[in-house]
């Protein structure tokens, strides 16, 4: 009986040791899981102080908002968001010395990914800013906006303005170029990575298909304005059906641009239309001068 209770004993205070053991090897992680946190906050307040120093440099500042990449404001919460991302990135590297998988092998690999796409997404923001302020000088200096006014042509747009549309378009394009290139950082979102390269592929052609499409008003507003200034009859249903024409080829031209590469209906359907619209033109041409063709014949008539 003695023995049995000895035996119980002794496996009751070896499951207890074990258990020490291990609490006490808990705590000795935790305590040192702690100091290194302590530590890398210390490390991380101190890189980020420094970055924000040299970053919200006044000069500096004044040359990104001067060459237009940016606001002084969006600069300021631009900088404030990238100092407190780098702290973070700094304290969870330094925390890969502990050893914990986790953090190790899936927190600090995808915070590497995730600076890296931060860092592109800030460069295509102020290079797309420093273009896009390129485009709009030279577009102001070659006197866009008042060169279509001057030609009437302003309307033929919707009155939008042409710099700014412009501008916005190439400094958002740029943008989306850093962005493809910081989406290829990840290395498991593929799926994500080839939308962008489609994308990326697809907005140069869209964007040849709206120029085209921009021509071809420019050039339909244009001919119907010289067509109305002439003293002919029907000029307004000439006009019309020059632009008409005008503007449907320019958009079967453009659409291929966009995506859109089976357009035989179209054709099919234009073809239509404009015989339909020149038959019309040929009646009402034909019973507009009716009365004139019969008093000519009969001056001839007389003549013979």
């Amino acid at each position: 009986m003695d023995e049995l209770i000895d035996r119980v004993w002794n496996k009751v205070m070896e499951s207890l040791s074990t258990q020490a053991d291990r609490i006490v090897d808990y705590a000795g992680n935790v305590i040192v899981f702690a100091v290194l946190f302590v530590f890398a906050y210390v490390i991380g307040w101190i890189i980020s102080k420094i970055l924000h120093k040299l970053l919200m440099f006044e000069r500096l500042e004044d040359f990104v908002v001067k060459y237009g990449a940016m606001r002084s404001k969006l600069w300021e919460g631009t900088i404030n968001f990238l100092v407190l991302y780098t702290k973070w990135f700094v304290v969870v590297g330094v925390l890969t010395l502990s050893d914990i998988p986790l953090i190790t092998y899936k927190i600090y690999p995808f915070m590497n990914q995730l600076f890296g796409f931060i860092i592109l997404v800030i460069l295509g923001l102020i290079m797309g800013g420093f273009i896009s302020k390129f485009v709009r000088d030279l577009s102001m200096d070659f006197g866009w906006e008042d060169k279509l006014v001057k030609y009437g042509l302003a309307d033929a747009l919707g009155d939008i303005p042409i710099t700014g549309f412009l501008t916005s378009m190439v400094k958002w394009y740029v943008v989306l170029i850093f962005v493809a290139q910081g989406v290829d950082l990840f290395e498991n979102l593929p799926v994500l990575a080839e939308f962008m390269n489609g994308l990326m592929g697809y907005i140069p052609q869209a964007i040849l298909g709206g120029l085209i499409m921009v021509v071809a008003l420019l050039i339909a507003d244009y001919t119907g304005d010289q067509i109305k200034t002439k003293k002919v009859g029907f000029s307004e249903t000439l006009a019309l059906f020059a632009e008409t024409v005008i503007v449907f080829l320019g958009l079967v031209i453009a659409l291929p641009h966009f995506g859109v590469h089976d357009i035989s209906v179209l054709k099919d359907s234009f073809l239509i239309i404009v015989a339909g619209i020149s038959l019309a033109i040929a009646i009402a041409f034909g019973l507009g001068l009716k009365d004139s063709v019969n008093r000519l014949a009969k001056r001839y008539e007389e003549k013979l």
